[in-house]
């Protein structure tokens, strides 16, 4: 007896076969990354909003593999018979207990069909298309094809959005989805497609997990959420070590970790021949036994910034969707800032925040917000300012140019007093776990975690909640029609 298998299932035993029992046999051993599930909430929500680029197309909506397949095959008995031939969303079918569903099937005039695998991922003008792409349109057209429902597909596509398209706030998405033919591409993966079927369905129903060591593969095309569980990075139920090895990186399958492990399990027990940097020996001293790593650097720098001194951070969103009139698919687009202000040492701290809540482009009126919020000279920090907030704040140079000369004063001081590379250096407890985040670094010296109490703890329930308060009734820019696109 096979097992049956989806698109996703195929996909996932050729990144690795383990990944793929696991789903299916072990699925909570799975690391739960809010990120991807964000990526691919988003990607459900453009493969639906493009369904307005087709006109009159009928949507399949029963939900059970079953039910969707005699749905499908009723729709295209009916063109058999005289009917109109119109676009079919979510057609399903069936082949050697593989079920697919395809988000656009488009007839041709020919009597021939178009099979469109949508991907909220942008693909740039002479860039190829990433071999996953290939293989989910190539595995849904292998499907269609040998399911004997007798169409003839003499296109297999990918869409995606176009990142020329600009959103002028009207209530279509006309010209949205740019669409590239894989045909050929997609053609010759069909036999090893095919070869990896049985195999796929064999690995599904063993008993036990295959034997796979972590590599490469757990990182493309896709990060594996089984990667933690995989690469041994987990305290068995007999340990209590102050610092394991894989503290060494909050990434379970770095380099150095992979190296130390399994030998080794304990930092302290590590020879330091085998660190690479200074921060992970001043991390060994720490797990043997010392209560924490400062450098009187750090307090230098912290205590020697004049004031006022300025604490900067921002909230963007790429959404494949657009949300504001001017804007492109996927730019990363800031829309929220929080800026608090410590004027001098026993001085209250003020505080500064914008929140995007008109219909056009929100930098200009973000960047005159910000440097009505610091307009006094002093430093500004950010976590990670050398990397975010002063490209972000550099960026808005151009959306607000009677502005520049302020705006680059703040986007170089976020630079260079990053607080991020000077703990990263100077400073490490272990219960920071390898990470210098600043949640990280604030619940493991703070007495309570200032983090804990918040609705939204972190920039993905930041977009997600945007996006929620974008779909109401009330919200500032979304027509009627295109409410529901955020969820």
């Amino acid at each position: 007896m096979t097992y049956t298998l989806s698109k996703s299932k195929l996909q996932s035993y050729h990144q690795c076969p383990k990944k793929l029992w696991l789903e299916i046999n072990q699925p909570s051993l799975a690391a739960i990354d809010e990120g991807q599930q964000l990526i691919l909430d988003r990607g459900t929500a453009f493969g639906h909003a493009v369904r307005d680029c087709f006109e009159h197309g009928e949507l399949v909506k029963a939900k059970s593999a079953k039910k969707a397949i005699q749905e499908t095959a009723t729709l295209l008995q009916s063109f058999a018979s005289g009917a109109k031939s119109v676009p079919i969303f979510e057609a399903a079918f069936t082949y050697n207990g593989v079920i697919v569903r395809v988000d656009v099937f488009e007839p041709l005039q020919d009597g021939t069909w178009k099979l469109i695998e949508v991907k909220s991922g942008t693909i740039k003008s002479g860039q190829c298309v990433k071999t996953h792409y290939l293989r989910d349109a190539a595995t849904q057209a292998l499907i269609v094809e040998r399911s004997g429902s007798g169409i003839n597909i003499s296109s297999i596509c990918i869409g995606v959005p176009d990142a020329t398209f600009v959103y002028a706030g009207l209530t279509s998405l006309m010209g949205i989805l740019s669409i590239v033919d894989i045909t050929t591409e997609a053609r010759a993966l069909f036999d090893e497609i095919e070869a990896c079927i049985l195999p796929a369905s064999n690995i599904a129903q063993q008993t036990e997990a295959p034997t796979i060591s972590v590599g490469s593969h757990c990182k493309s095309p896709h990060a594996c959420g089984f990667a933690t569980y995989c690469s041994g990075t987990q305290l068995n139920p007999t340990e209590n070590f102050i610092v394991p090895v894989w503290h060494l990186s909050k990434d379970p399958l770095a380099k150095i970790v992979q190296k130390l492990l399994p030998g080794n399990r304990d930092l302290a027990e590590v020879d330091d021949a085998d660190l690479d940097k200074p921060i992970q020996l001043k991390m060994k001293e720490v797990a043997c036994g010392k209560a924490y790593y400062l450098d009187p650097k750090l307090n230098e720098f912290l205590s020697t910034q004049p004031f006022p001194r300025y604490f900067l951070d921002y909230e963007t969103n790429n959404a494949p969707l657009p949300l504001w009139t001017g804007t492109h698919p996927g730019e990363s687009v800031p829309f929220q800032f929080s800026v608090h202000k410590w004027s001098a040492l026993h001085a209250p701290l003020e505080h500064f925040e914008f929140i995007a809540s008109a219909r056009a482009d929100p930098r200009p009126a973000l960047a005159r917000a910000l440097l009505e919020a610091i307009n006094t000279p002093g430093p500004v920090f950010a976590w990670n300012g050398n990397g975010t907030e002063g490209p972000i704040t550099e960026k808005l140079c151009s959306y607000y140019p009677a502005g520049e000369a302020g705006l680059m004063v703040i986007a170089n001081s976020c630079r260079v007093n990053d607080p991020l590379t000077k703990f990263r250096e100077w400073f490490y407890v272990p219960q920071m776990a390898g990470d210098w985040g600043l949640k990280s670094v604030a619940r493991s010296i703070l007495p309570t975690n200032p983090y804990s109490s918040l609705v939204i703890k972190n920039g993905v329930d930041a977009m997600k909640g945007y996006e929620k308060y974008l779909e109401m009734p009330a919200g500032p820019h979304r027509s009627p029609n295109l409410t529901h696109l955020c969820s």
